[in-house]
């Protein structure tokens, strides 16, 4: 059986017409990273204003004033756009 084998080729031919269009994928890729970065930005930035509030109102603040529990959630609502 080994030697019918033998006396056989074989051609192989592969038809890709698949046409990538790496310039619109590389694009597409972009665009969404940079969706992803812009999102991070603002949720950074929100974390740092969130906080910078915060500490400004617990070192401007004092318990033994009379409403200034209000003052954290009120300068949070300002600033920030929400109150905890």
């Amino acid at each position: 059986m080994q030697t019918h084998i033998s006396d056989t080729s074989v051609v192989l031919s592969m038809d890709n017409n698949r046409n990538l269009d790496l310039d619109s994928i590389i694009a597409e890729v972009r665009a969404q990273y940079e969706d992803i970065a812009q999102r991070s930005k603002a949720e950074a930035e929100a974390l740092y204003q969130t906080k910078v509030v915060t500490e400004w109102v617990s070192s401007h603040s004092s318990p033994s004033l009379p409403g200034s529990g209000h003052l954290h959630s009120e300068c949070e609502e300002y600033f920030c756009g929400h109150a905890e």
